[in-house]
């Protein structure tokens, strides 16, 4: 299972665990979800930990740019938790 947590206002993402959907290398929902995640992370700039099984970000700022950004990983990590409910779990706004 991935949780994720978010909250937008503050600039503020985790991400941790696996889906398990799949084998490692074949698991399209964590692909999924590194696919929202890593461009956000590139896009923003802000410091970041990563590490197996985990991932943290902090933006810098919350600028009008920064917050689209993070409003529209929201709506994809909000999607892939719907679609995969026993794989995906967010929590935030």
């Amino acid at each position: 299972m991935i949780v994720i947590r978010m909250n937008r206002r503050h600039g503020l993402l985790e991400i941790d665990g696996h889906a398990g959907y799949a084998e490692k290398g074949k698991d399209i929902v964590c692909a999924a979800v590194s696919a929202l995640a890593c461009p956000l992370v590139g896009y923003v700039s802000g410091s970041v930990e990563r590490e197996d099984g985990h991932m943290s970000f902090q933006a810098e700022k919350m600028s009008t740019r920064a917050r689209g950004a993070f409003d529209c990983a929201y709506g994809g990590f909000a999607l892939l938790a719907e679609g995969y409910p026993a794989h995906v779990t967010l929590i935030g706004n």
